[in-house]
C-alpha cells in the first residue's frame, strides 16, 4: 500500500490535528494535511463528473475535490471543484510552477 501524505503530523487550517493515513514502504507514519471535518465538508460538494474535462463517473474512476485557491481550509462551495485524477495532477503541476 502506498501511503500518501506528510511525514510530519500537522494541524489543519482550522486548528484540528490531521489524521494518520498509514505507513509508507519504509514503515514510517504518513499524515493527511487536513483534518477529517474539513475533508468531509469538501467531499459533500463533490460532483459525479470532472469539471475540467467533463468525464463522467464510471465504476472505478476516482474524483477528487480540489480547492481552487489552494487553501485547504477554505471550504466555500465557490472555491471547490471536482476533478478527475488526471486533471487534478495537471492542475497541481501548474500550481507548483507558479
Amino acid at each position: 500500500m502506498k501511503a500518501r501524505g506528510s511525514l510530519l503530523r500537522g494541524k489543519c487550517g482550522c486548528g484540528n490535528w490531521a489524521k494518520l493515513t498509514g505507513l509508507d514502504s519504509k514503515g514510517q507514519k504518513r499524515w493527511r494535511n487536513r483534518c477529517e471535518v474539513c475533508r468531509q465538508k469538501a467531499w459533500k460538494h463533490r460532483k459525479d463528473y470532472c469539471e475540467k474535462c467533463g468525464k463522467k463517473w464510471e465504476g472505478g474512476r476516482k474524483f477528487d475535490v480540489d480547492h481552487v485557491d489552494n487553501n485547504p481550509s477554505n471550504n466555500d462551495p465557490s472555491n471547490l471543484q471536482t476533478l478527475c485524477r488526471g486533471c487534478h495532477s495537471e492542475k497541481t503541476k501548474e500550481d507548483k510552477k507558479k
